[in-house]
């Protein structure tokens, strides 16, 4: 190919807005097309189990003003879904609708879809939380509720349960695993955000999977696997998501519960690149990575646009989730996973910080209303320093003045 005239971007996404964003800053002045299935303009999603379920009549926090895309000379096509994309001799094809659009180069940037429990297709009483539309409908359900269930601890079916307590009575939240809140790397915060959501009213049941949803003008019946039923106004279910490969699929690209890519954001189509939750990397050892955060979603879209240029792709930041429940605060960097010891910081106020440690090396931090205490730590990650784990431990030594060996 030796003209780039023509980028087209699957999504109008966070990711997908930062890539064409990103691809004016840095001088490509041929056509950009992005196509987004929403009939909105790119926005956040953080709010979305948060703010903008308890705020009738919130607006979505947009990536960019709405005049944005028409004076950078961006083909901004909201409501307009791709649905088949075919690989040609040179570029794509991508059909919309009738149309077939023509690009020298596709990024994927759809996303990832809810994992949906088999049985509630079709029930109005059963909600999931993905898009606005979804806030919407499920803010609406619940100020008129006063028993909700809450299917599912990770981060949105914890932050929903927080949310849902302030505005109706009673609240269950039901986990498959034995223990609340999996996802998070620390028994401690583990137990303490269980006690934040216990104040507030909620109640649990878990290592109970759910077996069967009934729905009746009242409500929402739903079977355990221990042959119990718990019964309420609606449900929200938030037990994960699947990356939206198929696009990627049907022009030929490998993947792996997403689109596998290499460190430029590339697959193994020429041309075709993914970015944000649709894509999983391919570190130098083979091991697949899939970074599904906000600031990931920012930097990788970046970053592609970057590497669809053929330029230098900056350099990416730690993974970094957090979560806001209650007037708590949650931040994980790193891969807390690959520990083979952790040690547990309390503060005086009650915060808590877990340090990930591999071989003594730092790989992660998770804290809890300390993000200000450990933040100096955050460069020791996968660097070859050494801190005293003793020092680490101890809330009366600041972490700057933490005994450090280094390589």
């Amino acid at each position: 190919m030796t003209e780039l005239r023509h980028i087209a971007i699957v999504g109008a996404s966070l990711a997908g807005a930062r890539a064409a964003e990103g691809l004016r800053k840095q001088g490509f002045e041929g056509r950009i097309t992005m196509f987004g299935e929403e009939p909105w303009r790119p926005y956040e999603r953080p709010t979305l189990s948060k703010t903008a379920l308890l705020n009738e009549g919130e607006e979505p926090v947009w990536v960019h003003p709405a005049t944005y895309y028409a004076e950078a000379g961006i083909d901004l096509r909201a409501g307009r879904a791709v649905e088949r994309l075919e690989r040609l001799d040179e570029g794509f094809r991508l059909f919309v609708g009738d149309e077939g659009v023509q690009a020298d180069k596709v990024l994927l940037a759809t996303g990832a879809a809810v994992r949906r429990l088999a049985g509630t297709e079709n029930l109005t009483r059963v909600h999931y939380l993905r898009d606005w539309r979804d806030t919407q409908t499920l803010g609406n359900a619940l100020r008129k509720s006063e028993r909700v269930i809450v299917v599912g601890s990770g981060f949105i079916g914890a932050e929903i349960a927080a949310t849902a307590s302030k505005l109706c009575n009673e609240v269950i939240l039901i986990e498959a695993c034995p223990d609340l809140f999996p996802t998070v790397g620390s028994l401690a915060i583990r137990e303490a955000l269980r006690a934040a959501h216990a104040r507030a009213g909620v109640s649990f049941r878990t290592g109970v999977a759910c077996t069967a949803f009934e729905e009746t003008s009242h409500g929402v019946s739903v079977s355990l696997d221990d042959g119990s039923r718990v019964s309420g106004d609606i449900a929200v279910v938030g037990i994960g998501v699947a990356a939206r490969d198929d696009l990627a699929r049907q022009a030929g690209a490998e993947t792996d519960s997403g689109v596998v890519v290499n460190a430029n954001f590339q697959s193994n189509v020429p041309g075709l690149y993914a970015a944000g939750d649709v894509a999983v990397t391919r570190g130098p050892d083979g091991q697949l990575t899939r970074t599904g955060h906000w600031r990931a979603a920012q930097e990788q879209g970046a970053a592609a646009a970057a590497a669809m240029l053929g330029l230098e792709i900056p350099q990416l930041s730690l993974p970094w989730h957090w979560s806001d429940q209650y007037e708590h605060r949650l931040d994980a960097y790193g891969d807390c996973l690959s520990a083979d010891k952790s040690v547990l910081r309390r503060e005086e106020n009650g915060g808590l910080t877990e340090f990930h440690l591999s071989d003594g090396k730092l790989v992660g931090i998770t804290g809890l209303d300390t993000a200000r205490v450990f933040r100096p730590a955050v460069k020791w990650i996968g660097q070859d320093v050494w801190p005293n784990a003793e020092d680490l431990a101890n809330p009366a030594i600041p972490i700057k003045k933490i005994s450090l060996e280094v390589a």
